[in-house]
């Protein structure tokens, strides 16, 4: 049986050392998030995955999801993959529409996710 490809490019969607093990929920809601043109850098972490258009000035190279913060758009999810849960921790967007694509996105994929599962 061939291996899934993986989405994790280096460029666009990015994977913390920690994460271990990439669950098919945390695949389609980060080639889902990756496809909206205004969140430029996906990165997934143990139990969650944020997206922005900025990434942070450190040496981790996170995205920025700060609400408030001028020019930011981005999201940050919390994903309990044992259980088929996803929360929305953060939310913001400083362009028009854009929040409306990413919680589309968000639950889009999750409803295409929790039919692969059953």
């Amino acid at each position: 049986m061939p291996r899934p490809q993986s989405v994790i490019d280096g460029e666009r969607i990015r994977k913390a050392r920690g994460l271990r093990r990439v669950d098919p929920i945390h695949r389609h809601l980060a080639t889902a998030l990756a496809d909206i043109p205004e969140l430029r850098f996906v990165k997934l972490f143990p139990g969650r995955l944020t997206a922005s258009n900025r990434l942070s000035a450190d040496g981790k190279q996170n995205p920025i999801v700060a609400v408030g913060a001028k020019g930011i758009t981005g999201v940050e999810l919390l994903i309990d993959a044992d259980n088929r849960s996803v929360q929305f921790y953060t939310i913001t967007s400083a362009a028009k529409r854009c929040g409306r694509k990413m919680v589309e996105a968000a639950y889009g994929e999750l409803s295409i996710s929790v039919r692969y599962r059953q």
